[in-house]
């Protein structure tokens, strides 16, 4: 009898040690920090020399040199490219550098970057609801989810302005809150703003977190200049599959009557869309010129994002002040009939679309199948010279995986244009084998 009453013991104790509302945090478990949570991808390219950006591509001057489809604008595509190889980075870290640059309202950038330091400081504090050792996770019966003023301090006051306006001081948060936040910093569109960083993804219920997309991207409006900048980001490895899936998901979609594009980056393109249109109707009716870039992936979605402003106009829906499309490293996006479209239209309504390739970039050859085509013209770096073919281009990069490294990744594209924009380089892109020279001369 005795020896059933402590078998009884000993297992009621073990159950109740496996209890989630009964133990306290494993003492082997070592607490999570701020380090656990901080933003990490920098700006890898320096800026470019503040001899300031063209919002119109034609001059004032020889009007075959304004031809927007026949030059390319040297200045103009130094700072595409520092935007379209920095849109990697995360938002606290290069919200202030576009700032700097002139983008943005006064303090917009700065409070961006105090933003995205409070979610860290958000995560931190949700990470403790849950206890996590060798034996697993459990609820951790320490932790208090009011809300109080000593916690909204300890967020920060980006944070605690969002809070408060959602659910006020003295309450219980949900849990989830810090995704909550997270949604509202990237995944809304704030009327007004000038500078925003959108992801394409939403806030899960299920996971109680915000589940980022494929698709990420910067919205940069002058304080000064009529103009606006749409970067997209390319392909992250590390942001797991979804991107991968965006390359790979080579299936073709309608494009509204033109022709077939690549599905994966019609999918993604799609899940940012409305926070787009929600921007592009604030400068409806505007003189607000706007120019897209990207890198990669980023290539990819700035095509078709720009053939979905050509295509506003078509219709008559929007009248938007489209003037280039400089891309870095693309793939080919749709099929012949999408292309013949997107290049009529583009020459229609003076859009400058040129897709920059470095020496062997392997990727521009992707997807295999001749029943994808690039679009625009074809700015090709090769043997320290640009050479520029006008639009209907219909050559392919003969590169190796091997020449990935060297020649896809965009630093080495910033590379290429940095030494062709540089005053003392003897680089130089040739038209009709002429060496000519476009910079920026204002009207």
């Amino acid at each position: 009898m005795l020896e059933r009453y402590l078998l009884l013991t000993v297992f009621f104790a073990l159950v109740s040690a496996c209890a989630p509302d009964s133990v306290p945090v494993d003492p082997e478990e070592e607490p999570k920090t701020l380090a656990d949570f901080e933003f990490t991808n920098y700006p890898t390219l320096d800026a470019p020399p503040p001899i300031g950006f063209c919002p119109d591509i034609h001059l004032a001057s020889d009007p075959d040199v304004g031809n927007p489809h026949t030059v390319v604008n040297q200045t103009n595509a130094h700072y595409l490219a520092y935007m379209a190889g920095n849109a990697y980075a995360d938002f606290v870290h290069f919200a202030p550098e576009m700032e700097a640059l002139g983008f943005g309202n006064p303090g917009e950038g700065a409070r961006l970057a105090q933003c995205g330091g409070d979610l860290v400081n958000m995560r931190l504090w949700e990470s403790r609801r849950v206890s996590c050792g060798r034996r697993g996770c459990r609820a951790n019966i320490n932790f208090s989810p009011l809300v109080d003023e000593e916690v909204l301090a300890d967020w920060g006051d980006c944070a605690a302005e969002w809070y408060l306006g959602r659910f006020g001081v003295g309450t219980d948060a949900p849990e989830g809150v810090d995704g909550m936040f997270e949604a509202e910093l990237i995944g809304t569109a704030h009327y007004g703003a000038r500078l925003e960083f959108f992801s394409g993804g939403e806030f899960d219920v299920a996971s109680e977190s915000f589940e980022k997309g494929t698709t990420q991207l910067m919205w940069a409006e002058h304080s000064t200049l009529p103009l606006v900048i749409v970067a997209f980001r390319g392909t992250e490895f590390q942001n797991g599959a979804e991107d991968l899936w965006a390359d790979l998901n080579i299936g073709k979609d309608p494009f509204y009557g033109w022709g077939d594009v690549h599905r994966g980056f019609s999918n993604a393109l799609e899940s940012v869309m409305p926070l787009l249109r929600d921007k592009l109707s604030e400068i409806e009716g505007t003189d607000v010129r706007i120019w897209v870039t990207g890198h990669s992936l980023g290539a990819a979605l700035a095509t078709l994002f720009t053939a979905q402003v050509l295509h506003d106009k078509e219709i008559g829906a929007a009248d938007h002040n489209l003037i280039g499309t400089y891309t870095f490293g693309s793939p080919r996006v749709g099929d012949e009939d999408f292309r013949i479209r997107f290049e009529n239209l583009a020459v229609e309504h003076d859009v400058s679309v040129w897709r920059f390739r470095n020496d062997r970039d392997v990727v521009t050859r992707i997807p295999l199948s001749f029943s994808f085509d690039h679009v625009g013209g074809l700015a090709h770096f090769e043997d320290n010279t640009l050479t520029l073919t006008s639009m209907l281009d219909t050559t392919l990069a003969r590169g190796l995986v091997s020449d990935l490294w060297e020649h896809h990744f965009m630093d080495g594209y910033y590379r290429q244009v940095g030494n062709w924009t540089a005053p003392e380089s003897s680089t130089r892109y040739q038209l009709n084998g002429v060496d000519q020279v476009y910079n920026c001369i204002p009207d």
